[in-house]
């Protein structure tokens, strides 16, 4: 049976509700989901999760990482959560003598027992990679070193050595890292260096590590890497919806995966649907009903359409403008947006 462990802390609930979204769904279908956030969490959970408040995991490992460990994410408030997660997992798993893990993000819902999936058993770690790895052709080293671990494998064996790895890399190998930190700011692309950047190097570099790219379809069964655009694994790849620009995708009133559709013809069936950015909005219609309601319709418009439209006209102190900002105002409280 693996665990699954989700990081989540934050003081303000009612601000992220779709996390007891991901967490009821994740223990419709896997006997131990746990939460490792704050403490006003605790008396939310759904039936069936456990909880770890993150302030008792503090170790020395993490707190030795921390002194070593440079912002190179500008576009991100606050980028050293994305490693502490792994940190906090880390001890947990050694305090539990736990030697195996699933990894998921706050804002994915699951369709099935992830200890049922038979590659798990052969690989060491595991998570999605984009096949893709330059921004644009101009980017000729290719910098862009994604890799998601927002649903991902790990043994506690890959746990550990990624764990030096880390350490190793801030604290003896920065210049390598600032190399993609100066591409992303001279040419003003979001981002920076993350948890996925670092990943994505671990990978490559341990040819030997016995690894598992979870987007890559294998009869006809995959992981969604994320619901936006159509790549998953590789570009052109997924039929993608002209008025939402999300994947295209069907959830069976039986309660079977998730269908997406292959530009190429034919469908795959998704384990997870990995709502990031604004279809966070969307995961609680998902979750409930297995389709959009007629409000999240409308709100998906206005904020994939005529918002990103009418903001140009939404600045400055003419009668357009106040006029925009009026209405969208009056949209944003009419539609319950965030």
């Amino acid at each position: 049976m693996l665990p699954v462990l989700i990081h989540h802390e934050c003081a303000e609930p009612s601000a992220h509700t779709y996390l007891l979204d991901c967490l009821r769904q994740s223990a419709k279908y896997n006997q131990e989901t746990v939460l490792f956030g704050s403490a006003n969490w605790e008396s939310l959970l759904p039936q069936g999760v456990g909880f770890v408040d993150a302030k008792t995991l503090e170790s020395p490992r993490l707190a030795a990482f921390e002194r070593v460990y440079v912002d190179l994410a500008p576009y991100y408030p606050n980028s050293l959560i994305f490693f502490r997660r792994l940190f906090l997992m880390e001890v947990y798993l050694r305090q539990r003598g736990l030697t195996e893990m699933i990894l998921l993000d706050s804002d994915i819902l699951v369709y099935t027992d992830l200890s049922a999936i038979s590659a798990f058993k052969d690989c060491d770690f595991a998570c999605c990679i984009d096949k893709e790895q330059h921004f644009s052709p101009e980017d000729t080293q290719g910098l862009r070193w994604f890799a998601n671990c927002g649903i991902s494998y790990w043994t506690l064996d890959a746990l550990d050595d990624f764990l030096n790895f880390l350490q190793d890399s801030y604290e003896n190998h920065l210049d390598r890292l600032k190399v993609k930190y100066d591409y992303h700011v001279a040419n003003n692309i979001p981002g920076g260096v993350t948890e996925m950047s670092l990943l994505y190097l671990w990978v490559m570099d341990r040819p030997n590590m016995r690894f598992y790219n979870m987007s890559i379809p294998e009869n006809g069964f995959a992981f969604n890497n994320t619901i936006w655009s159509d790549v998953n694994y590789s570009p052109r790849e997924y039929v993608v919806s002209p008025l939402t620009r999300l994947k295209k995708f069907t959830i069976p009133k039986d309660g079977g995966l998730p269908i997406f559709y292959l530009q190429a013809g034919g469908t795959v069936r998704f384990y997870n649907i990995h709502f990031v950015g604004s279809a966070k909005s969307d995961m609680h219609d998902y979750a409930a009903f297995g389709r959009l309601t007629l409000r999240s319709k409308c709100r998906q418009l206005w904020q994939e359409w005529l918002l990103h439209g009418l903001r140009v006209f939404a600045h400055g102190n003419n009668p357009i403008s106040r006029c925009v900002h009026t209405l969208g105002k009056a949209a944003k409280k009419l539609l319950k947006m965030k």
